[in-house]
């Protein structure tokens, strides 16, 4: 009887449980997410978005390296949100929100088993800006379009930064509408050669207490530039070294966060940045080239 009672039991379970019908899910691509900035107020457009964290009406579902396709299960209409997202210190392991870009919106009327793409109707690559908040500051430090340079060679230096016009040498990125038509310039002949140059603006307002200061810059480099921060604390000068870029055949985007350096001393009285790299005889001549460096906090 007892045998018989449990069947009957688990017959009426099994008969009580209903499932809900599987969902064949949309696929939303996003190739690509570029930047569209007003270069008077945020400098250059150039990025390099390697991530994106997606939302469907204001709830997370991921986080997806670009290229993705995202499965969307939902139909009918909703609202995507597209958040960017950066390699720190070009590091591809350590994946950010990028704060200061703004997240892309659009509204899809999604059906089951259907491709869909941002931004669709013109280049399908979802375009974000620069955040207007009115507390982030954007410091153009060099572009290198004017004649003075806001770089000096550091007084234990043998060779600094210069001012190139060479095409051969020039920034060019035909994703964004900017004519670049210098680029910073220097030559390593094959000897016991320090390259080292310092902001000549020293930087007396950086937040402290945790909040992100961001170097951005374009790099195409021979050899291994080191980049960091001169601090100027209680009287004492530190050099402090951040990240070291390696050696590249193509232009190259990173996102340096200095808030360690800076948050660490909230006493310090001002940093200026720095960047250096040693050539050794016999290791061959070197030329290193840099370009949109910008301050960001």
């Amino acid at each position: 009887m007892k045998y018989i009672y449990s069947l009957v039991l688990l017959g009426l379970v099994l008969t009580g449980c209903k499932k809900d019908p599987a969902i064949v899910p949309a696929y939303l691509h996003v190739d690509a997410m570029k930047v569209n900035a007003d270069y008077a107020k945020h400098g250059t457009s150039s990025s390099r978005i390697t991530t994106v964290w997606v939302e469907v009406d204001g709830e997370y579902i991921g986080v997806f390296e670009l290229p993705a396709v995202v499965p969307i299960a939902a139909t009918g209409s909703h609202r995507i949100t597209l958040t960017p997202g950066i390699n720190l210190n070009g590091i591809q392991s350590l994946r950010n929100i990028y704060e200061f870009y703004t997240e892309y919106e659009q509204t899809f009327n999604f059906e089951e088993n259907k491709d869909y793409w941002p931004n669709a109707s013109g280049d399908s690559i979802a375009e974000v800006t620069y955040s207007a908040r009115t507390f982030y500051t954007y410091d153009n430090l060099e572009d290198f379009e004017g004649l003075s340079l806001a770089f000096e060679r550091s007084v234990r230096a043998d060779t600094g930064l210069v001012r190139s016009t060479d095409s051969q040498y020039l920034n060019v990125d035909p994703s964004i509408d900017e004519e670049n038509t210098a680029v910073g310039y220097s030559y390593l002949g094959d000897d016991d050669l320090l390259f080292e140059v310092v902001s000549v603006k020293e930087y007396t307002d950086l937040p402290a207490g945790g909040a992100n200061v961001y170097l951005e810059m374009n790099y195409k480099i021979d050899a291994v530039v080191t980049v960091g921060v001169f601090r100027n604390a209680e009287g004492q000068v530190d050099q402090v070294p951040v990240v070291s870029l390696y050696p590249n055949d193509e232009w190259q985007k990173i996102y340096i966060n200095l808030v360690s350096e800076i948050s660490a001393y909230p006493n310090a009285e001002g940093f200026r940045i720095f960047l250096g790299g040693v050539n050794l005889k016999g290791n061959g001549p070197k030329e290193l080239l840099f370009d949109n460096i910008k301050l960001v906090y």
